[in-house]
C-alpha cells in the first residue's frame, strides 16, 4: 500500500485506487501505464482501468485480498495479488500492481 488519506464524505465506506503497470523487461527497470481488471477475492467487489491503467474501487471497510490481472487474460500465473490489505472506513488507499515477468 503506498498511502492513505482520511475522508469523511465516504459515509463510513472507502476507496481503493491505483494503477497498474506493466514491467517492459527482465531486469524491472522500465515500467508502462497497462490496463487490467482488479478485484477482491471472494467478493462481488471488481473494476476494470481506464485506458492508462487507473483505477477506483468504492468498497466496505475490511481486509481482503486484491488482485490483478491484464484485461483480457485467462492464464492464472500472471494474476498479482495483494494480501490481507486492512481498508479502514472513510479511507482513500493507494495501491499500485505491477504485471509482467513472473517471479517466485
Amino acid at each position: 500500500m503506498l498511502g492513505s488519506t482520511t475522508d469523511t464524505t465516504l459515509n463510513g465506506s472507502s476507496i481503493i485506487t491505483g494503477r497498474v503497470y506493466h514491467i517492459n523487461d527482465v531486469n524491472f527497470s522500465t515500467f508502462k501505464l497497462f490496463p487490467g481488471e482488479i478485484w477482491i477475492e471472494n467478493t462481488s467487489y471488481s473494476t476494470t482501468t481506464d485506458s492508462i491503467g487507473n483505477y477506483k474501487l468504492l468498497v466496505s471497510p475490511g481486509t481482503y485480498t486484491l488482485k490483478c490481472q491484464e484485461t483480457g487474460n485467462t492464464w492464472d500465473l500472471l494474476v498479482e495479488e495483494q494480501k490481507n490489505v486492512i481498508i479502514a472506513a472513510n479511507k482513500k488507499v493507494q495501491l499500485d500492481f505491477y504485471l509482467g515477468y513472473r517471479v517466485e
